[in-house]
């Protein structure tokens, strides 16, 4: 789905459950059934940073020896999370 077609329909959403009219009815709401007999679903914890993570991380990275970090420390946490995308690549394209 297009980013401009679910952008206003979810802000409009937002608005009307987190907005200051309604904020404390949601959070009556909200609490009330968190205090119900309902299963707790437990998250999935990741299994290391994404590949868009580990990208946004170099980015960072690279502004850093811009701005004139040390290239001995930076190219310590480079070598890091060059290890961790080619992990992110290999969960990527493993089959499900």
């Amino acid at each position: 789905m297009r980013e401009d077609v679910l952008i206003q329909p979810l802000d409009t959403w937002l608005v009307q459950g987190f907005g200051p009219l309604h904020r404390r009815h949601t959070i009556t709401t909200l609490l009330e059934q968190a205090h119900t007999d309902m299963p707790v679903v437990a998250a999935v914890a990741p299994e290391g940073p994404t590949l868009a993570e580990c990208d946004a991380k170099l980015f960072r990275y690279r502004a850093a020896l811009d701005a004139g970090a040390d290239p001995a420390v930076v190219a310590g946490w480079i070598a890091e999370t060059q290890a961790e995308r080619k992990r992110a690549e290999q969960r990527h394209q493993a089959p499900a």
